[in-house]
């Protein structure tokens, strides 16, 4: 039988196990044997202000400037993560402006749950691309800790494809009804526009501000990563590659790591 319980609940049922073990054997209560299963923790949207929302999303900018800055220079596994995680704060953002609860441990950051939900509420937010896109990237959220991988993980990271449809994607969301909603002109991304920030941080190889790159500058020859396990050991390859296509296909090419 398994149950769904927090916490609380949790320390409260070891509390009880614990006590009985100290009962003679003919007064013991017997317990079930029980599969638990902890609750992740949520906070509804109500619980949060007009601040919080502006904070969160300024959050969001602030990894994901930082994410352009590493794909750039070709760090693609680091530069993916910050995508991520940029990727997150504004979907969570998204999501408490659609008045929906959001998970708030551990158990909340990945970003497949939250794009299937968000396109459940409005199937207009996101391309069938964008959805292929981030359910990708989100597989590498894994390799921050690789001392716990699963055995078949394997994943394919293209530093400039990935940066081309990041800030596609993030430029889009962020310049349109909700999120251009949020304290209009008073967003930390509304400063690249103000002399606030440094513009080229960006603008430079944006492709959502740079139209004549879209289609071309993930067909550049990049700097990529792959990461794999087969459970025994953690394996990584970094090389330049000129495979790499503007299409849907995340794939490794078939001669990356040869």
């Amino acid at each position: 039988m398994a149950i769904a319980c927090n916490t609380y609940q949790v320390e409260c049922l070891m509390q009880s196990q614990q006590a009985t073990s100290y009962m003679p054997s003919n007064q013991k209560i017997i317990l079930l044997k029980l599969n638990i299963q902890i609750m992740p923790k949520v906070k509804q949207a109500i619980e949060f202000s007009d601040g919080d929302r502006w904070s969160l999303l300024n959050y969001s900018t602030h990894d994901y400037i930082a994410s352009r800055t590493l794909l750039k220079d070709g760090q693609a596994g680091p530069g993916t993560i910050m995508g991520i995680t940029a990727l997150e704060k504004m979907f969570k953002t998204l999501l408490i402006m659609k008045n929906q609860e959001i998970v708030v441990d551990g158990s909340g950051h990945r970003l497949a749950p939250m794009i299937d939900k968000l396109v459940h509420i409005d199937g207009s937010l996101f391309t069938t691309d964008q959805i292929t896109f981030v359910k990708h990237i989100d597989k590498a959220y894994k390799i921050r800790y690789p001392d716990n991988i699963d055995p078949s993980f394997r994943i394919f990271l293209p530093s400039l494809k990935i940066l081309e449809n990041l800030d596609l994607l993030y430029c889009d969301l962020m310049n349109r009804n909700p999120l251009n909603t949020i304290s209009p002109g008073g967003r930390y991304f509304d400063m690249f526009f103000s002399n606030g920030a440094k513009k080229s941080s960006l603008i430079d190889s944006n492709v959502f501000y740079n139209i004549n790159l879209k289609g071309t500058l993930s067909s550049y020859n990049q700097k990529c990563a792959a990461y794999s396990s087969n459970g025994t050991s953690y394996m990584e390859w970094y090389k330049d590659s000129i495979e790499v296509k503007a299409d849907n296909d995340w794939s490794e090419p078939t001669n990356f790591n040869k």
